[in-house]
């Protein structure tokens, strides 16, 4: 006896960005080295007036940011000149901030900052690697 699956297609429904119905605080997206885990106090004194995604290129951190409630993305990052393992973390970021529409992207160190401003460029993001940039953002929030 034959046995038969029944193919269902399947409709792609809309993606809606459904946190801004429930939390109207920008979403910014911090991207940093090995060291990503110096930004938690950062975090943790800004995280009433926003929300956060933090990229790190050491997986072993996400627990640290778990334990305080912090989203953690590991991406791929070489520091050495490597251009297709360069190329792979600008895609890594890029398809991050694409699912993520972070309104701020935020970036430390040198690699990532560059990384991250093209990947946000592809992706449609503000990049914001400087801290002053912040200013406007804060003063708007109440």
């Amino acid at each position: 006896a034959a046995i038969r699956v029944a193919c269902v297609k399947q409709t792609r429904i809309p993606r809606r960005r459904m946190a801004t119905k429930i939390d109207q605080r920008p979403l910014v997206a911090l991207i940093g080295g090995p060291d990503v885990d110096a930004r938690i106090p950062l975090v943790e004194e800004l995280k009433g007036r926003f929300r956060f995604v933090v990229h790190g290129s050491d997986p072993l951190k996400a627990d640290r940011f778990a334990q305080r409630g912090i989203a953690f993305r590991p991406y791929p990052l070489s520091r050495r000149v490597a251009p297709i393992a360069d190329l792979r973390t600008v895609m890594a970021l890029r398809a991050s901030f694409q699912s993520e529409r972070p309104d701020v992207v935020h970036a430390f160190d040198t690699k990532p900052c560059v990384f991250a401003a093209l990947a946000a460029r592809a992706a449609g993001p503000v990049a914001c690697p400087d801290p002053r940039a912040w200013a406007p953002a804060l003063r708007r929030i109440p």
